[in-house]
């Protein structure tokens, strides 16, 4: 009787390891995921994002803003959200992402390579792993997903969007459409 092979469960040390191909490696639990780089139509939504969220959380200097930031929980897990804000510890000015602090918001911009990843193993990863809000940014159904610790099953947004963080006393407000414009093509 023919027994299935499981699949190799990879560290975060041996993904450093890697050659630097210009692909995104990333684990979830082991598992390996593989994204080629961001197309131009990608790089504008992030933009975009960036355009949006940097004044707001200027409000709060203790708030930092970073584009390829690194949520991981070693030997197994190491994801590279398109947009994670997050507070550090007080006086940490380490430049390791093992412990970062407060995990406010976590946003992947998925494209037609990544969606399932971003989806199926990403977003709940985020959540396990502290993050308060996950984005999915879903640009060919010009669509924001949005998961929170609370309320992890995605909503939908497709007109507009709110986040609303402790401590800020207006919630930002998104135009998805805007956000997502419908003159920028989706196929890069």
């Amino acid at each position: 009787m023919a027994m299935p092979f499981p699949p190799a469960r990879l560290t975060v040390d041996e993904i450093d390891a890697f050659p630097d191909d210009g692909n995104r490696y990333e684990l979830v639990d082991g598992t390996l995921l593989v994204s080629p780089g961001a197309g131009r139509s990608h790089e504008r939504v992030v933009r975009r994002l960036l355009d949006a969220l940097l004044p707001y959380i200027a409000a709060d200097p203790t708030i930092e803003l970073a584009t390829y930031g690194t949520v991981q929980r070693r030997p197994f897990t190491r994801m590279h959200p398109d947009c994670l804000i997050y507070r550090p510890r007080p006086g940490d000015m380490s430049d390791d992402w093992d412990d970062p602090g407060e995990l406010l918001l976590a946003v992947e911009v998925s494209s037609p390579g990544t969606w399932v990843h971003d989806r199926a193993y990403k977003r709940g990863a985020y959540l396990a792993l502290g993050v308060q809000t996950v984005w999915r940014v879903d640009r060919p159904a010009r669509t924001v997903w949005v998961s929170t610790r609370e309320a992890p099953d995605e909503v939908a947004h497709t007109t507009l969007l709110a986040w609303h963080p402790a401590g800020f006393g207006e919630p930002l407000r998104l135009d998805v459409g805007t956000l997502l414009d419908a003159t920028t093509p989706f196929d890069e």
